[in-house]
């Protein structure tokens, strides 16, 4: 743009939200035209806009609900970018931020663009790091279950299915009893089946707190009974 005449740039503006964008000052306008400029791409716009969203998860940072739904309705690839932008948006602080991770969550699994692998492994990974707050993820998580949409419990599970083995193994399972729960009923509302080799171990531990009880419902949530 610097080797365009000066009489052009205004063309720009309606395309690029951070060139003289009279919204500047308001996140919520700048990251939602952000994303608006490359609808095809939401890539590039999650991955330039990342460090506000994960600001709100890990520093008390204000968030940006409109950026995170405006990714999820886009038609572009949704990649590595996109869904580490909803991991720290389902652990963000501010609850608007949650509640629109959830609502993209569910979007995303609605129209086909949720890889629930790769936002498992993103989440494992951060709560490894210690920047997300386990609570508030269970929380997110709880709530996307209970949206009336079938989209909702399978979307859940096809992420705690690749997250709860990580973070059973390699983080404090006393801190997962309440996540175990939520995919406890993820399992048996979107009807998963199969086996999870670290919940069986812990499921079939001597014992009664809620931990194994837990254990023990997913156990048997993937086991049909």
């Amino acid at each position: 743009m610097a080797r365009s005449p000066r009489q052009f740039w205004s063309l720009f503006r309606v395309f690029e939200p951070l060139i003289s964008c009279p919204h500047w000052s308001l996140p919520d306008y700048r990251d939602a035209h952000t994303v608006a400029t490359l609808p095809w791409h939401p890539e590039i716009a999650a991955a330039r806009l990342l460090t506000g969203v994960a600001s709100a998860a890990d520093q008390d940072g204000s968030g940006s609900p409109a950026f995170l739904e405006a990714l999820a309705s886009t038609d572009g690839p949704a990649g590595p970018a996109v869904h580490l932008a909803v991991a720290y948006g389902l652990a963000s602080v501010p609850e608007p931020d949650r509640e629109a991770a959830v609502r993209a969550l569910v979007v995303l699994a609605s129209r086909g663009r949720l890889d629930g692998e790769l936002l498992g492994r993103e989440l494992t990974a951060l709560v490894e790091l210690g920047t997300l707050r386990v609570p508030l993820l269970t929380e997110s998580l709880r709530a996307a279950v209970a949206v009336p949409v079938p989209e909702g419990a399978a979307a859940v599970w096809a992420v705690l299915a690749t997250a709860l083995p990580g973070l059973l193994a390699r983080t404090r399972p006393q801190l997962h009893g309440a996540l175990l729960a939520v995919a406890a009923d993820s399992a048996r509302l979107s009807g998963a089946r199969g086996e999870l080799p670290e919940v069986t171990a812990l499921a079939q531990r001597p014992g009664s707190s809620q931990l194994l009880k837990q254990a023990r419902r997913l156990r048997d949530a993937l086991a049909g009974a």
